[in-house]
C-alpha cells in the first residue's frame, strides 16, 4: 500500500514562499515630498543629507526632530523609506519599534527675481 500524494500546491509551498521572499527583499517603500518642481537642480548640494529614526511604542515616543544641515536653510526634497528588515523589526516587535531612514535634498542658493509685470 502507497502513501497518498500530496497535492502540488503543498509540495510547492516551501520553494514558492522562497522565491517570493527571495523577490522581496530588496524591495523598499519611500515617500518622497517635494518643495518645488526643480528638485533635480538640487543633486550634489549635500554629500551626508540621510538618517535612520526610531520611533517607539506606537508613535508615543517620538524621535528628536531631524535638523537638515542645509546650507541655505531651505530643502527641496524628503524621502521617508523603509524596507523589508524595518518592517520585519517593526511587525516582530508589534509596532513597539519602527526604523525609517529619512533623506533629503538640500535647495540650492536663491537666486533674486524680480517681479513679474513691474
Amino acid at each position: 500500500m502507497s502513501t497518498p500524494r500530496r497535492p502540488l500546491l503543498h509540495r510547492l509551498a516551501l520553494p514558492l514562499a522562497t522565491l517570493a521572499l527571495y523577490l522581496m527583499l530588496p524591495a523598499c517603500a519611500t515617500l518622497h515630498v517635494w518643495a518645488a518642481d526643480d528638485g533635480d537642480s538640487a543633486h550634489g548640494v549635500c554629500t551626508d543629507c540621510h538618517t535612520t529614526e526610531w520611533t517607539l511604542a506606537w508613535g508615543l515616543v517620538q524621535p528628536t526632530p531631524v535638523r537638515p544641515t542645509c546650507p541655505h536653510k531651505a530643502m527641496s526634497r524628503v524621502r521617508v523609506k523603509t524596507n523589508l528588515g524595518f518592517a520585519l523589526i517593526t511587525v516582530a516587535t508589534l509596532g513597539i519599534v519602527m526604523p525609517q531612514t529619512v533623506e533629503w535634498d538640500c535647495a540650492p542658493q536663491n537666486v533674486p527675481t524680480e517681479e513679474f509685470g513691474h
